[in-house]
């Protein structure tokens, strides 16, 4: 068998028994000896998203560069998502004219739009629509945007916001 098809001269001969948890022997040398397969999904959020905010801040033009306020705030919140264990990265990540970084995630018409101003002089909001309505959520913390996120992918109204 070759090579490649047979993994390394270590795992040679090496054999998983049946219900035994997979090895992860691949995923440590990718990762650099740290975490799991799990580890590494949930990264993809911070990795993915997290790198797009920051190369917004490397735009050689200031007038369309966001402000270090909106790059901290948003950063921040992707922490904090993933913390929750979300770790979906963003469909789009921009900045818009006022310098303010916007993320959004979108799936089958359902939106959700965490916007950071440039400063803290204004909150930020998450924007979440559909094909039949839409709303304004303001200073939203990590639950309420996970809410959202999770109406957006599983098309599941948070409990708050449903008609009575």
């Amino acid at each position: 068998m070759p090579e490649e098809l047979n993994g390394s001269a270590q795992n040679r001969g090496r054999k998983d028994k049946v219900g035994e948890r997979p090895r992860q022997d691949s995923l440590e040398s990718a990762s650099g000896g740290f975490g799991t397969l799990i580890d590494v999904a949930v990264n993809l959020l911070l990795d993915q998203t997290g790198i797009a905010i920051t190369r917004l801040m490397e735009t050689a033009d200031v007038e369309f560069r966001p402000s270090e306020h909106a790059c901290v705030s948003a950063h921040q919140m992707l922490v904090h998502l993933n913390d929750t264990g979300f770790s979906i990265p963003a469909s789009d990540v921009y900045a818009d004219p006022d310098r303010a970084i916007r993320i959004l995630w979108s799936k089958d018409g359902r939106n959700a739009e965490l916007v950071f101003p440039s400063s803290d002089v204004d909150r930020a909001y998450i924007y979440h629509s559909d094909e039949r309505e839409y709303g304004v959520e303001e200073s939203p913390g990590p639950g309420s945007a996970l809410a959202w996120l999770t109406w957006v992918f599983r098309d599941f109204t948070p409990e708050r916001f449903r008609a009575a």
